[in-house]
């Protein structure tokens, strides 16, 4: 009844920002929207992050971003240790009962009997049971953002933001995420991320080791370099190589640590990791290289490239005589003069004075797919304003697709014969087979995964990279092939699609 109500007072809020006789009272009316969603778990506070982060480059974390209502001491406590399956002092040395929230769960800090501080993240009950409601206010609750207006698939996005979600609810895949985030970035000093403590992470609750550092980035020129260095390491890396995306860019989760040589980025919640698809990851290299090799991008290259990252070309159609342009200014921060300078980019500006009154058309031709992307590249660049400073751009995208296979546009097809459906592996002894299995060919995303873990590290260190044969097999639309074969004295093991 509530949580009702609260919506009857966004929409009133939202009605009074799109009045345009007073621009004090528009901006105190978003003012107390952004507030009001900032206090409600689940979606309306995740639409108060995005609404926030227009303002990031202009002071501290919004407020919005940071706070909200806890649960009662007693109830919160009490729902840690049914979690748990123990009592606080037999899992803990000490533990702080005031909690700090967030959009669909509350974070307290610990220290385990071992002297380790860490964060234990204790879900709100009823965030589940929000969540359908939520989806139903997206039409207007996000049209502050300018989006989800007419010409919109306002079901698409609601599916989207609803899988998303879904996601975050999911504690087990969360904590496998901040694993495989941990093993992509384990020799990278300007990242770290928390380990999970084995046994003490449940569906409702995970403790982590907790990271120290600071909300605000300040420091040396040479720590401000490594914090922006850092965070779009964190966007290339895991985006091209591995086809995952941290893809939450709220200040609340990173910390800034460190001083000078050794200053970090503390990469905190991984909640909200989106899958990207290989062919629109290969589409977007094939953008980039171009750009980067100087040539211009014609009307059916920017028609085709886009089409193939996930915009609706039809839509796109309309925009024939800017497409070329519009395609370049997108991709300018890596591709235009180096390094790269947030503050004078001035996105949103040069697409209005390039597209006039056709800039509604561009918004619609962004797919509900692609919104997570858009947000979280959004998220980064407002994040390098707020550290303030030129950006080495270019050579950190390259340093992320060194050794990835030759993009392509479109994906190069399988096969006549098709592509594959499985993916094999296979371990011989003496000419014996002695062990085989056989997975879904789709499975090779994991590929890391599947691959046992002495064989996984025999591989690596003869220079087989598993991440870039996944993304190889993937961008070839899984063609039929051997993706590496180990002949040892003892054995011989086969990894093939087929």
């Amino acid at each position: 009844m509530l949580r009702t109500l609260e919506y009857g007072l966004l929409a009133r809020d939202a009605r009074a920002m799109q009045q345009p006789r007073d621009p004090a009272a528009r901006a105190a009316a978003r003012q107390r929207f952004v507030e009001r969603l900032g206090t409600l778990h689940g979606l309306p506070q995740k639409v108060a992050q995005i609404l926030s982060l227009r303002d990031l480059g202009q002071g501290e974390v919004p407020t919005a971003l940071l706070y909200g209502e806890t649960l009662p001491v007693a109830e919160s406590l009490g729902r840690i240790e049914d979690a748990l399956g123990a009592p606080l002092g037999d899992c803990f040395a000490d533990f702080c009962e005031d909690g700090i929230a967030a959009s669909i769960g509350q974070v307290h800090r610990a220290e385990l009997h071992d002297g380790r501080p860490v964060a234990v993240k204790l879900q709100y009950p009823e965030v589940s049971k929000w969540l359908a409601s939520d989806l139903r206010t997206i039409g207007w609750m996000t049209a502050p953002l300018g989006m989800l207006t007419q010409g919109f698939d306002v079901a698409a996005y609601r599916r989207e933001l609803g899988a998303r979600l879904l996601e975050e609810l999911d504690y087990r895949r969360e904590v496998e995420m901040m694993k495989r985030f941990a093993l992509f970035f384990r020799s990278e000093s300007r990242l770290r991320f928390p380990t999970p403590v084995e046994g003490l992470c449940t569906s409702e609750v995970i403790t982590a080791t907790w990271l120290e550092g600071e909300r605000s980035p300040r420091g040396s020129a040479v720590a401000l370099e490594r914090y922006r260095d850092g965070l779009v390491t964190l966007f290339w890396r895991s985006a091209l190589r591995h086809l995952l995306l941290h893809a939450d860019p709220n200040p609340g989760n990173f910390v800034f640590g460190g001083q000078d040589a050794s200053a970090f980025v503390g990469v905190l919640d991984f909640g909200c990791v989106k899958e990207l698809d290989a062919s629109s990851m290969s589409a977007l290299r094939f953008l980039v290289q171009h750009g980067l090799e100087g040539r211009a991008f014609d009307a059916d290259l920017a028609l085709s490239g886009l089409g193939a990252l996930g915009f609706h070309r039809d839509a796109l159609v309309e925009l024939s005589d800017v497409v070329g342009p519009l395609t370049a200014l997108l991709l300018e921060p890596i591709t235009g003069p180096q390094p790269f300078v947030p503050e004078q980019y001035r996105l949103g500006e040069r697409v209005s004075a390039l597209l006039g009154a056709r800039r509604a058309t561009f918004r619609q031709a962004g797919s509900a797919g692609l919104s997570f992307f858009v947000r979280t590249w959004a998220g980064l660049l407002a994040h390098l304003g707020r550290l303030g400073g030129p950006v080495s751009m270019r050579a950190l995208y390259e340093q992320a697709v060194d050794r990835l296979p030759p993009a392509a546009l479109p994906a190069t097809s399988a096969s006549a014969d098709g592509p594959a459906t499985l993916l094999r592996v296979r371990v011989q002894r003496g000419g014996r087979t002695t062990a085989q299995i056989s997975l879904g060919a789709h499975v090779v995303r994991h590929l890391r995964d599947v691959v046992p873990d002495d064989v996984r590290d025999e591989v690596e260190r003869r220079g087989i990279d598993l991440d870039v044969l996944a993304v190889s097999a993937l961008e070839s639309g899984l063609v039929p092939q051997d993706l590496f074969c180990l002949d040892e004295p003892d054995r011989t093991i086969r990894v093939w699609l087929g």
